[in-house]
This record gives C-alpha cells, sequence and structure tokens, in this order.
C-alpha cells in the first residue's frame, strides 16, 4: 500500500481501529444537493490488509490501483504501472544517512538555502550533492552533483529518464509551477522561493508517465540559452498543454544570461538578479502560442493525409490526420493492456530447455511504443487458444517455458471504424481505411487523430491504422480568429456612408466579376452567395430557427450555374459537391452492412454543419430523395436502421440544389420560356406543394438574351483571404450573435405579411414560414455585407429586409417565373362574388345531382361526371364549359378537380329550389 502511505503523507498508518482501518479525509468532492464542497474532516477509512479506500459520506469505494486512476485522472493500466514502478522498482537504501552527512561548505559554494537542502531533501554519498528523485515517496533515483566530476551530474546505474524532482507528487496542489534546466538552476530557483522542478535526462526529456501532473497549472518553463533549451522549451510546453496545462515559455533571461549556454543560475546568482526581478519576467511572458504548439506537434507527429499516410516512409511511426469517421464497426473487443508475468521455482530435475527464464515477475504493458501488439489480441477470427499463444509471444516467454503464469491486471476497449480524409473539393478523390481507437468515435464526426500505420500481420499485410489519440473537432473553422488584420479585410465589404444595401450589393456583384468574368449572372451569383453566407442558426426575438438557407435554382444548360457555385467553393475553400445523378439515397444517408457488421453514414451526414452543392437533381428517377431530405429537415439528423436500433447521425446543412428542367421522353430539352410561368417549370421536377414549401426560394434562370463576350475585360476584385474571412466570420457566428431589433422585427413581419397578400396561394412559396425565409435572406444579406459594430454580432436592419423582399420580387416577378400572373389566376380559382353565386345557382339547378357528387369528390374523369350528369354529350360539354369559364374546376391529369372557388360558390346558394333542366347556349 505505498501509494495510500504517500498519497496520505500526515495521517499515522500505525493508528489503525478495531477493524484494522485508518481514517483518512476523503480527497473526492461531496455534494449537498447541488453545492459541491471537500471534507475537511475525516470521513473515510483504508484497510492497508484489504487493500481498500472506503468513504462512508460519498460512498466511493477503491481498490488501490482505482484510487490512483481516480484521483490522478490516468487509466487503470497507467495507475497499475505506476503501482509497480513504486512497489518493485524503488531503491533500497538509507537516505537519512546522506541528508546527515550534506556537504555544506559546496552547499554554500552553490549559493544553496537550507531550507531548500531540506526541502529537497539533499544528502552527500561520497563527493559531490545527491539529489533524490521521489515518486510519491519512494527512492526511485539519486542524482548527484559533482563541479569537478564528468559529466557533473550522474544518475544510479540503469535508472530512468523522465522524473520529475523533487516528486510529482509535490505538484498536486500547486497552481504554478517552474520547470528549470537541471538540479542547479531547480535548486537556485527554490533558493529565491519559487515552486520549481526539473525533469531528469535532460532539456530534451519528457516525464512523459507524470503528464497528469500538469493539468489545471500555469507552466514556466525556463531553460538554458542554447538551442537544446529552446528546443527542450517548446517541446516541454507542447506536452504541458496536451495534458491540459498552460505553457509559458520563458526566455527574458536569456537578454542578461547572454552567453551561449548561461541558465537561470547565471541570471540569478553570476548577474545578481533577485526574486523580483525573476516574477516580473514570469508576469509578462505569456502562455504559448498556439501556432508554436501546433508547429511542435508537427514536428513530432507529421501532419499528412490519409493517403500520404499509406507511404513507405510513414509506416510504423506515429503521424496525424485530420479525419472524418465514415463508419463504425458495432461491436468493439475487449484485450488485456497490463500483464503480470511471473516465472517461479521449478524442481531442480526440470529440463533445462523448458527452464530458461529467471525466476521473479514482470510488467507487459501495451503503449504507444508497442500499440500495434494489439492486433495479435482482438478481431481476424482468432480463437482464445491463440490470443494465449501470441500473450506468451508478446511477453518473450518461450513456447515450451514451464512455471510461467500471466495475470490480466487491466483492461481496454477497442473500437474499430471506417475513416476517411474529409473531401471539400470535388475532383479529389477520398481515401478510406479502418482505424482501431481505444475510445469510440462518433460516426460522421471529424477528429485529429495520432497513430501508426501499420501492415496488419493477420490479413495479409493490409494496411490499417491504430491511433493513440483522437480530438474531437466541433467544426472546421475552431482556428477561425477575428484578429485586427482580419477586422481590416472584412471592412471592404461593408456599406459605406453613401451606399444604401442595395449599391453595396451591387458593388460585391462587380466585385465577383473579377472572378467570374463578364458573363456573371446576378441571380446565380447571389443566389449562390446568400447560401454560403448564412449562419446555421439564428434567433429572432424568443424564436430559435433554422439560419442556413436550402434553395433550389433550376435553369437552361449552360447559363453558368454549376460554373458560378464551383468558382466560389474554390474562393471560400467549403462545401462540397454530391452529384445526384451518380449517387442513390442509401449512398446519400447511409446503411448497415450486415455481413461486416459495419453502419456506414452517408454523404449528406458527412458535411454537417458544412454546405452541400447538390446537382443534376432532375436526373433522379424517384421521389425518395424528396422524401429523404423532408425527414432531415424536419429532424436536423438522419436515422440509418439496424436490425436491433437505430443510430441518429447529426445533419444540419446549407443546401443548394441546381438542376436542369425536366426533360422530354427521350431527353430532348424544353425551353424555359415556353413554359406558362415558373411555378409548371418546378412542379415538373417537385409534384408536391408540401415539398415545394420546404425550400427558401426557387430561383430560375432563363438563357441570357445575348451572351457575353470573349474579350477579357480587367474586373476589379478583392483577394480571396478577403471572401475566406468573410465566410468564416459569419459561419463562426451564433444564434445569439444576430441582431435584430424589436423595432426591425415589426417590419419584418409586415413586409412578410404583404409578400403572402400579393402572392401566396396553394403553392406556398411563402406561406406561413414566410417571415422565416424572409429573414434567413435578411440575415445572409447583412452577413455579405459584415453589418457589425463590434465584428461580434451581425446586424438586422431595415434595409436588409427591404434588400430580401426585393430580391424575391426580383427572381419571381419577371417575364420568366410570372408569379404575379400565376396568383392572379390561382385566386381565379379561390374567389367568390355575388355574380359566381348567381351563376352557380342557375348551374345548379338544373344539375343538382352532377354538383352535389362533384361536391364530394376530390378528384374525377369526365366520363364518370358525364355519366352521373346523365346528359348526352354535346349537352355536357356545354355545362363543362360554363363551369370551365367560371373557374369551377382544374384540370390534374385525366381529372377534373373541384376548385376551391366551386365549394365556397356552393356554400352559398339556395339549395331547396327545384326547376326543370333547361338547355344552355354554348358560350
Amino acid at each position: 500500500m505505498v501509494f495510500f502511505r504517500n498519497y496520505f503523507v500526515d495521517t499515522d498508518f500505525d493508528q489503525k481501529n478495531q477493524s484494522g482501518e485508518v481514517a483518512v479525509r476523503c480527497p473526492f468532492p461531496h455534494f449537498s444537493g447541488e453545492v459541491k464542497y471537500y471534507e475537511e474532516n475525516p470521513s473515510a477509512h483504508i484497510n492497508e490488509d484489504k487493500g481498500v479506500f472506503h468513504c462512508k459520506v460519498c460512498g466511493a469505494h477503491h481498490s488501490e490501483a482505482s484510487f490512483v486512476k481516480e484521483v490522478l485522472e490516468i487509466e487503470y493500466s497507467s495507475a497499475i504501472k505506476l503501482l509497480t514502478q513504486l512497489e518493485n522498482y524503488s531503491i533500497r537504501t538509507n537516505w537519512y544517512t546522506a541528508m546527515a552527512n550534506l556537504d555544506f561548505e559546496l552547499l554554500g559554494k552553490l549559493h544553496l538555502s537550507q531550507n531548500a537542502a531540506i526541502q529537497l531533501q539533499l544528502g552527500t554519498e561520497g563527493q559531490g550533492i545527491g539529489f533524490p528523485v521521489f515518486v510519491y515517496g519512494q527512492l526511485m533515483d539519486i542524482r548527484t552533483y559533482n563541479p569537478g566530476g564528468k559529466p557533473k551530474v550522474k544518475s544510479r546505474f540503469g535508472a530512468s529518464a523522465g522524473y520529475l524532482i523533487p516528486d510529482v507528487a509535490k505538484m498536486r496542489d500547486l497552481d504554478t509551477v517552474l520547470i528549470c534546466a537541471g538540479e542547479k538552476d531547480m535548486a537556485i530557483a527554490r533558493t529565491f522561493g519559487f515552486s520549481a522542478f526539473t525533469i531528469t535526462g535532460g532539456e530534451m526529456s519528457i516525464p512523459r508517465d507524470y503528464g497528469f501532473a500538469f493539468k489545471n497549472k500555469r507552466v514556466y518553463i525556463i531553460y538554458d540559452n542554447d538551442d537544446a533549451g529552446r528546443q527542450g522549451a517548446r517541446k516541454l510546453g507542447r506536452f504541458v498543454h496536451e495534458n491540459g496545462g498552460t505553457p509559458h515559455l520563458v526566455f527574458g533571461h536569456h537578454e542578461v544570461a547572454v552567453e551561449k549556454g548561461e541558465d537561470l543560475y547565471d541570471y540569478l546568482v553570476k548577474y545578481h538578479k533577485t526574486k523580483e526581478d525573476l516574477q516580473k519576467l514570469l508576469d509578462i511572458t505569456p502562455p504559448m502560442a498556439a501556432s508554436d504548439i501546433t508547429e511542435e506537434m508537427e514536428k513530432e507527429y507529421p501532419k499528412v493525409s490519409l493517403e500520404d499516410a499509406a507511404r513507405p516512409e510513414y509506416r510504423g511511426r506515429y503521424i496525424t490526420s485530420t479525419i472524418q469517421v465514415t463508419g463504425i464497426y458495432n461491436n468493439p473487443f475487449g484485450i488485456p493492456n497490463v500483464l503480470e508475468v511471473e516465472k517461479v521455482l521449478l524442481p531442480p530435475d526440470t529440463k533445462p530447455m523448458y527452464n530458461k527464464m529467471p525466476v521473479g515477475k514482470f510488467l507487459y504493458t501495451i503503449d504507444k511504443d508497442n500499440i500495434d501488439s494489439i492486433l495479435y489480441l482482438m478481431d481476424s477470427g482468432l480463437k482464445e487458444e491463440q490470443v494465449n499463444k501470441n500473450i506468451r509471444a508478446l511477453c518473450n516467454v518461450p513456447p515450451k517455458e514451464q512455471g510461467v503464469f500471466i495475470k490480466n491486471l487491466s483492461y481496454a476497449t477497442v473500437y474499430k471504424s471506417t475513416v476517411s480524409t474529409h473531401m471539400t473539393k470535388e475532383e479529389s478523390k477520398p481515401v478510406e481505411m479502418d482505424v482501431y481507437t481505444f475510445e469510440p468515435l462518433e460516426n460522421g464526426k471529424k477528429y485529429h487523430i495520432i497513430f501508426k500505420t501499420v501492415q496488419h500481420p493477420l490479413r495479409q499485410q493490409e494496411l490499417i491504422l491504430i491511433a493513440n489519440k483522437v480530438i474531437p473537432i466541433d467544426n472546421d473553422l475552431e482556428a477561425f480568429k477575428v484578429t485586427p488584420p482580419v477586422k481590416e479585410r472584412l471592412k471592404a465589404f461593408q456599406q459605406q456612408p453613401d451606399e444604401t444595401v442595395h449599391d453595396a450589393m451591387e458593388r460585391l456583384f462587380e466585385l465577383d466579376k473579377g472572378y467570374l468574368g463578364e458573363e456573371a449572372d446576378r441571380n446565380i451569383v447571389q443566389t449562390v452567395d446568400l447560401v454560403y453566407n448564412t449562419p446555421l442558426q439564428i434567433k429572432i426575438g424568443r424564436a430559435s430557427i433554422r439560419g442556413a438557407l436550402d434553395v433550389f435554382m433550376v435553369g437552361e444548360t449552360r447559363t453558368g450555374k454549376s460554373k458560378t457555385s464551383k468558382i466560389k467553393r474554390e474562393m471560400y475553400n467549403l462545401g462540397s459537391v454530391i452529384n445526384l445523378g451518380t449517387t442513390t439515397v442509401a449512398g446519400l444517408i447511409g446503411g448497415t452492412n450486415k455481413a461486416t457488421n459495419r453502419t456506414k453514414i452517408g454523404l449528406l451526414p458527412r458535411e454537417h454543419k458544412s454546405l452541400v452543392v447538390l446537382e443534376e437533381f432532375s436526373s433522379m428517377e424517384d421521389n425518395s430523395f424528396i422524401k429523404a431530405m423532408t425527414d432531415i429537415r424536419s429532424s436536423n439528423e438522419v436515422r440509418i436502421v439496424r436490425v436491433d436500433s437505430e443510430i441518429r447521425v447529426p445533419c444540419k446543412l446549407r443546401m443548394l440544389t441546381i438542376s436542369n428542367p425536366k426533360s422530354r421522353q427521350g431527353g430532348a430539352g424544353k425551353s424555359m420560356k415556353s413554359y406558362p410561368n415558373g411555378i409548371e417549370i418546378i412542379l415538373e421536377l417537385i409534384d408536391s406543394p408540401e415539398d415545394i414549401a420546404r425550400y427558401d426560394f426557387f430561383t430560375v434562370v432563363p438563357e441570357p438574351e445575348q451572351y457575353a463576350s470573349f474579350l477579357e475585360v480587367d474586373y476589379e476584385k478583392l483577394p480571396v483571404i478577403n471572401y475566406r474571412d468573410r465566410i468564416r466570420w459569419v459561419w463562426t457566428r451564433k444564434e445569439d450573435d444576430i441582431s435584430m431589433s424589436p423595432e426591425v422585427q415589426k417590419y419584418l413581419w409586415s413586409v412578410s405579411t404583404e409578400l403572402n397578400k400579393k402572392f401566396n396561394t396553394h403553392i406556398r412559396l411563402f406561406g406561413t414560414e414566410a417571415w422565416q425565409k424572409l429573414a434567413r435572406i435578411a440575415v445572409a444579406s447583412a452577413g455579405m455585407l459584415v453589418s457589425t459594430d463590434d465584428f461580434e454580432k451581425i446586424i438586422v436592419t431595415k434595409e436588409h429586409i427591404d434588400w430580401a423582399r426585393d430580391f424575391l420580387l426580383r427572381i419571381y416577378d419577371n417575364d420568366v417565373f410570372k408569379l404575379r400572373q400565376f396568383v392572379h389566376e390561382q385566386r381565379k380559382f379561390t374567389e367568390v362574388d355575388d355574380m359566381l353565386v348567381k351563376e352557380l345557382q342557375e348551374l345548379y339547378n338544373g344539375n343538382s345531382t352532377m354538383f352535389n357528387f362533384l361536391e364530394m369528390s376530390s378528384g374525377v374523369t369526365r366520363a364518370t361526371l358525364r355519366d352521373v350528369s346523365g346528359l348526352n354529350n354535346d349537352d355536357f360539354s356545354v355545362i363543362l364549359n360554363a363551369m370551365a369559364r367560371l373557374y369551377l374546376f382544374q384540370w390534374s391529369g385525366a381529372n377534373l378537380v373541384p376548385s376551391e372557388r366551386f365549394r365556397k360558390g356552393l356554400a352559398r346558394i339556395d339549395r331547396n329550389i327545384k326547376l326543370e333542366r333547361k338547355k344552355l347556349d354554348v358560350v
């Protein structure tokens, strides 16, 4: 129970109660309701005989190993390894004798205080000063400093590097620590009153087993004035950051200790600096820059794509890549990761060939250095007998060795997934590989992974990945910051004092011509840009609504739809293209392979929080895609059904669907100007008014009246980096970053109400969600113009609402879409006046049976209605023509569908009048 005794250092373990227990203060948090607190009095007990800890208040119950795991917040296997080191590898010596023989004369020459000597428990064995290396009170090494020796500092023979002096345990209650370059620097820093530590093994050494000690600490790394010192400081800084600490790289003392190799000791002793001087130096040292941490990370773990990870030069070494999970295998694996191997003494007559190992115990631990060992313990159809043989081989136990017992002390769970490099360019070829990880990955989520590419020994040398560490990525924009240079670039988009919003949007369109050329179409360009420049979620008043636009653009071939979206995608370096003509619904959504039990996500959820351009909509053969998209829009997720369950993967997207008009049978095209209106163009592609209503707007693009000249025109344009800053600024805005005053909200409602009055029909381009559609466009236009006063919020004004309204009028109220004319015609089928009631009364009086039948029908063929009427063909045609003139029905294929006007009119006539049928004149 070495750790228990050294963790509770102030406890007298000889004072046991009748149950053999020692009272200790519980180190775990307790709760009173929702209030968190820590015990100030002993509330727990340790029973050394049983090797257990138990708190009678919070109920925590641990073995020594699980206690170590919890208090140090490390893996159970690491806890086992630490306990084994403490119990089996500590130095057996009476260090108190060395402490009593401390060379005080040398101590004084080194300007080290007796207080520092006591803190560090310094001693002398022969010559020099010995620095004991403790790990939770257990002596692991003695570092002897001898000014006249070569080298000046020596460890005990066989001692490991990477320990923290004086004791990693002493870092537990500190908020701030200094890490110095060597024992002498560390001791002088303690003489001056600082909580200083050093790492055995030199400035390039890393305390890999004790990273937990840096969590939530400010760590000032103050190394020597030479290349090794600077490089070692940066390397350690990365390690501190990885383990949850905040590294500060102190180089200010190099401005005083300017000679190569001079150090902290020189700064304080040779140059007579004070504690206050050093403290000021620490105070002005900022945290290590994120860019420096990334650079150091990539030095140790080169960043490569998955495609490059398969190259021979990266085989078997740790590298890093940004990946996206595209599939998960549903059955994880359990493996032993800490094995205790014990060789016992055998009888003397045992055959020598079966008794080669020395008697004793040792640990075999699976860690980052031998991580590929897991391939011999799981998957690949391995049976238990073969796994046991593989375990003996991994532990270097000869196959026929006798008297060897192997105990599994700790287990790990291994998860298997399929990952891909996240692709954003249409022409790129995604690479997929299987990866083993020690924590579950989420389907569709993106990660930075540190991994090895290895040849699987049991699968014909197939290349697979084994990840040592995974770091979730919330989105692709996590590194974007609104820095002063970014603000300057964003100002180029902002509305100028003498500009209206309309003028500013026209200026941006003219700047776009610098990339798109003279043939740029205003409606196409602004449609694409509006979709791009939308936050995912916006808040209007108390209503949190979707901010991402979902837009449909249909146009003649060769009008620049796809070209414009491609150029914009390259400018922004965001978004992906999906060709609906070559993709199945399963490919878009995902599914489960029963043979491999792998659930793979489709193309859409892989783009969660991003943007997709869906091309070739008109080539889809059925409406299953539209149904799938309806489910995704309503839930912002895809559901993949498995045999025993279903998984839900988030899928919130900005979407631009691009299509040609529906081709005639045989593939012949049809001019858009030959359609009566834009609604008919859309209905040929999307036959459900309900599905049409789910899109925010439709842009119809006819063939231009005249073509742009091939002659090059030198248009002014902004640098690409400006556009990339703007899109990242917009995409990183949260719903609370959208500012719309109550007055503007009222205006939004009044404008959307007016649009509904003018243009709403049964084809609901506006409808009940008109205010939301208008809001999304207005927010997007405000985003395009970087409408802000602090570069935090997007400010939406009445002018943005007006521009959004005018944009909708421009794309709908024109000579091709003809929405105004369509609405005028459609309202003839809904509105009722006294003249209609009078004429309908006359028709009903002589044809009540037919009209009552039609009223009860949702649609009927001409022949059926004629049979019900009892009229001959000529008389029926006269009645039908009169009904058509009065807009009492509409044709839907071969069926007559009674109109809203018909039903409203019938409700106002007198049905009790009985008159003889009279012959009507043909009108």
